[in-house]
């Protein structure tokens, strides 16, 4: 049986993940369409065949880069360098520095750092990241610092923005630098994920969520999977990937801890499953991940090591076999002081690649950091992903450092196979109806429940009939029965208005008549000053069978019955009455 329900919870899962993209290409928002990072670097991808260099005012974001845009693609909020303390500061959309925002975030934690929309106010902003955290909290390990994650939240309303929460500590457990989120499977919520980093002598295999709802954090909620790590890093380099279609996740080290693991994800759930070891140990250094659009390939970048070839290399793992293939490597450019670092997916679905000075603090101008390379066709195997090395050139006196912008998927949408539909808002005429339809017709496996339950004549169906005495909303509620995930249910609301219909009063200009009644074929209403919006026919349950703009309907398809017609007029008035199909 539970071979069965993992079975079964895959196969939704593989439909959820193609619905997700299909959905997010559709109505795709904008949320990542400016890039802002390393020296004064900018890319603006409002034109997804053309990409736009710009030169922003940043400093030098070594390894820490974010950015974002509102849903129409206008830059917002991006990080830059202040000149205090090897730290990082929030500029706002016309390129000034916030008033308050010399955050505790510093300049060298990849993937370190965020943004979110805000869920109940589209004028704040969210920033996720990864920062000392107070002695109080999490006491000192000797002279290291204890990193966890912290959030400070934005108002633009504004025209400079400000700060209304600052530095605010998300519990107390000690994390790696790279962190991630990934909306829940209700396209609203975002899950916050991290990896807890352990303490000399306390091994950890612990993964750590936040929900972040309309409401505010939920959660620690911790789930231990994969491998435990027992010696507390010097350096914490290593940080969390995740896939496009939220559906897969990957934690790789890239300094005291060389590793790369493989998880699902369940965005419903908020948890991980279905661990793999990826072979690491064949692997150096691994400092850039990304995935393919589709999910099915990722790409990696090792950085330069003097200890293994000197070379740094681009390398592409098919995730169905685990095949790898060396995509490139800089063997022939001999810098030896350079490497690859960062990758990251583009809104144009090609995956960039920067390239800098291993120290970056030492990083110049020159002919490499000043382009971008990037892979042209990244769902496609081997080397038919055509890597274009140093072909993206950036704005003139600008340059690449270690990190590219650091952006979830903003367009991941919700999902389901199923729709929860209450069927269309109506009419009940009580002296020419004993009540109205709702729904549509059952599909098997789901249930249905319907609330309030008052005027209805079975409320666990899928299309009860109501019959309320005055105005009510009504709430639908389907659950799947074959998956016991909380995210097994839609709702779906419809409101039915009551009226007598018996006593329509009307001007005599702009009273409506309707012949011949009875008919056949065709009905015509006819108003003397008033035009007509619309007409809409109902039958004697409530159920809209036929609409028209014109003044006339053709009901010639219509089984023979008594009909509802209410006429709109585009005065704002609605007349009501009955005609006879005959």
């Amino acid at each position: 049986m539970k071979r069965l329900r993992k079975l079964i919870r895959l196969l939704l899962f593989s439909k959820i993940v193609f619905l997700s993209f299909f959905c997010s290409e559709v109505s795709a928002q904008k949320e990542n369409r400016n890039w802002v990072f390393g020296y004064n670097c900018g890319i603006d991808f409002s034109d997804l065949n053309n990409p736009r260099v710009f030169e922003s005012n940043i400093g030098q974001c070594y390894e820490t880069a974010a950015s974002i845009s509102d849903s129409l693609g206008n830059l917002k909020l991006y990080l830059g360098e202040t000149q205090l303390n090897f730290g990082i500061e929030i500029f706002n959309s016309d390129g000034n520095r916030i008033y308050n925002s010399d955050i505790k975030l510093v300049n060298s934690f990849s993937k370190g750092a965020f943004f979110l929309p805000g869920l109940s106010n589209k004028e704040h902003y969210y920033l996720l990241y990864t920062a000392p955290m107070e002695d109080s909290i999490c006491p000192r390990n000797g002279t290291s610092l204890c990193f966890g994650i912290h959030y400070s939240l934005i108002d633009i309303s504004n025209d400079s923005a400000r700060i209304i929460e600052k530095d605010i500590s998300l519990g107390s457990q000690e994390v790696y630098e790279g962190i991630n989120a990934v909306k829940h499977l209700n396209g609203k919520d975002w899950w916050i994920i991290a990896k807890e980093m352990p303490k000399d002598g306390l091994c950890t295999n612990t993964f750590i969520t936040y929900l972040l709802t309309s409401d505010g954090f939920e959660g620690p909620f911790n789930q231990d999977i994969g491998p435990s790590y027992c010696n507390r890093p010097s350096d914490p380099g290593a940080g969390i990937v995740i896939a496009n279609s939220g559906s897969k996740m990957v934690f790789h080290g890239y300094s005291d801890l060389e590793v790369l693991e493989l998880f699902e994800f369940d965005r419903c759930e908020g948890e991980l499953y279905n661990y793999q070891n990826l072979d690491s140990n064949k692997l150096s250094e691994i400092y850039g991940c990304e995935f393919s659009p589709d999910s099915d390939l990722l790409y990696i970048t090792e950085l330069r090591n003097a200890n293994r070839n000197n070379v740094s290399k681009l390398t592409q793992i098919d995730l169905d076999n685990l095949k790898k293939t060396t995509i490139w490597s800089d063997s022939s450019i001999g810098l030896n002081d350079f490497t690859l670092t960062q990758l990251k997916l583009a809104p144009d679905n090609k995956i960039y690649v920067s390239y800098s000075q291993r120290d970056f603090r030492l990083t110049k101008f020159n002919q490499y950091n000043n382009h971008l390379s990037f892979i042209n066709f990244p769902n496609r195997k081997g080397t038919n992903c055509d890597f274009n090395p140093f072909e993206f050139e950036l704005a003139d006196s600008s340059y690449a450092f270690l990190a590219l912008p650091h952006m979830p998927n903003y367009n991941l949408g919700p999902t389901g196979i199923y729709k929860a539909d209450a069927g269309n808002d109506t009419l009940l005429c009580k002296s020419y109806m004993n009540g109205v339809k709702l729904g549509t017709p059952a599909i098997a496996g789901l249930s249905y429940s319907w609330s309030p339950t008052k005027g209805l004549d079975n409320s666990s169906i899928a299309q009860p009939t109501a019959n309320p005495d005055s105005n009510m909303k009504y709430t639908l509620t389907i659950t799947d029965d074959n998956t016991t995930s909380s995210c097994n249910q839609r709702k779906d609301s419809v409101y039915v208005k009551v009226e007598t219909c018996t006593s329509i009063q009307v001007r005599e200009s702009k009273d409506v008549k309707v012949f011949p009644n009875p008919t056949s074929e065709t009905i015509y209403f006819q108003t003397e000053q008033t035009s007509i919006q619309n007409i809409k026919i109902y039958s004697l349950v409530g159920e809209k069978v036929l609409t028209s703009d014109k003044q006339y309907v053709e009901i010639s398809q219509l089984p023979k019955s008594t009909y509802i017609y209410r006429v709109f007029l585009k005065s704002g008035e609605t007349i009501s009455g009955k005609f006879v199909k005959e």
